[in-house]
Formats: C-alpha cells, structure tokens, sequence
C-alpha cells in the first residue's frame, strides 16, 4: 500500500516502507506473549524491564498486544514501572530536528505526571515527554515546561507525536497539531534513555498502555495536520 504524501513530501504511515528508516534510533512495536518483559526494538537496542513493566495482550493499537506501565505513583519511590535503554549517541538529539511519536491509552485516575520518556535527570541537557489524559507536556533545559491541555481518550488509542522543527516544539494528536511553541535547548544527557516513568521520584510516571512507539532523529516528520498511521510502523 502506498502512503500519503505529507507536508514537505514526507511519507506518512500506512506506507509498505519508510523513507526516514534511517534515521530512526528505536522502534519497539510492543507485540510478544502475555506477562513477558522481553522488549524487542526492531533497531537494535536492548531494553531492561523494571517493576513490572511487561507486554499485555488485553489491548492494542495493533499486532494484539502493548506495553503496560502499572505505576502507581508516590513521592520519593523508585518504584516506577519502566524500560530502560543505555546511553547512544542516536539517543542524543543535540539542538537538532527530532520526532517522538507512538500510541498512548493512559488510565485514569491520573495519579502522576505521565512521564513516558526521559533522558536527563531534570538536568539543563536532559529531555523529558509526558502523556496524561489532559496534557501534553515538554520538559527541557531542567525545569522548564511547555504544557498542552488537550482531552486524551482513557478507552482507546490515541496517536501522539512530538516533534521539534528546529526552533519548534509541536504537539499532535490523532493527525491534529493542538499546540506549538517556539522552545531552545540542547539535548545532549548521556544519561540512560527510561520509557515509563523516571528514577528518584515515581511521580514522574506514565500509568497505561503504550504501543508501537518510534524515535526518529534528525527528521522532524510532522509540520501540519496529517492522516494518522492506520498500521504498525515499517520495518524498513
């Protein structure tokens, strides 16, 4: 099947191949059997599973199972559920494009911040992402947040994507741009990258399923509203 062509001639998904494969650093489609903590990226990367972060097949977007991030928040507690990833410099995006998309089914009561990616420990080069079900949020350079108030499904799937275009942070949800802000930092953390939650303080974390997420460096894939993916990601 052949993908839609997009603003700047990028292939959108639903496509038989990707033309920025490339430059994707991680791609993990979450499929597997019930209960594992095997994460398979089809890039390469070997993730650990911690505090029962694990493949459930209860519910997907596609391929019959997700990632399920059981945490339950609290302050202080290093008990977030989480995946982790060492250090690479593909996993540094630098003050470059980048794009951080996948699909959320975060659970209610929103108990936390939604932290699903971090890579810096609140530090002036660190990067942080969080899905809740009513905000988008971008934490750079230590403190500094960019916050989206947007309605986000607790009974489906929902297509995010965070994108920056070079002095640009956009926000899009199920193809739609619900925000954008003109943000500058450098992300150059060397620290590990964690999907889920954070270390230190299980506040910072993501509660819910998680599915087919992507990493993308150096291409910042969405600049307008574009038709969302209608199938896993390409291997290719």
């Amino acid at each position: 099947m052949t993908g839609a062509v997009g603003h700047r001639g990028l292939l959108l998904r639903g496509a038989a191949s990707d033309p920025h494969f490339a430059s994707v650093t991680s791609l993990l489609h979450f499929d597997g059997t019930d209960g594992a903590t095997v994460f398979t990226d089809v890039k390469g990367r070997v993730w650990t599973a911690q505090n029962s972060a694990r493949i459930e097949t209860d519910y997907s977007k596609f391929g019959g199972a997700s990632g399920w991030f059981e945490n339950t928040p609290s302050i202080g507690s290093e008990n977030g559920s989480r995946i982790s990833t060492p250090d690479h410099a593909d996993l540094r995006f630098g003050t470059g494009d980048w794009t951080v998309e996948g699909w959320f089914r975060p659970q209610t009561p929103v108990v936390g911040f939604g932290a699903f990616f971090r890579k810096g420990q609140n530090t002036t080069d660190g990067l942080q992402l969080a899905v809740m079900p009513g905000q988008l949020n971008l934490r750079a350079n230590g403190t500094t947040d960019t916050t989206v108030g947007v309605s986000l499904s607790t009974s489906d799937f929902s297509h995010v994507a965070f994108v920056r275009d070079g002095g640009t942070v956009r926000f899009f949800v199920n193809g739609t741009q619900v925000g954008s802000a003109s943000r500058s930092f450098n992300h150059t953390s060397t620290d590990p990258l964690l999907l889920g939650s954070v270390t230190g303080d299980a506040r910072y974390a993501y509660k819910g399923m998680m599915d087919d997420l992507r990493i993308t460096k150096g291409v910042a894939r969405y600049t307008a509203n574009f038709p969302p993916p209608t199938a896993p990601f390409p291997n290719s």
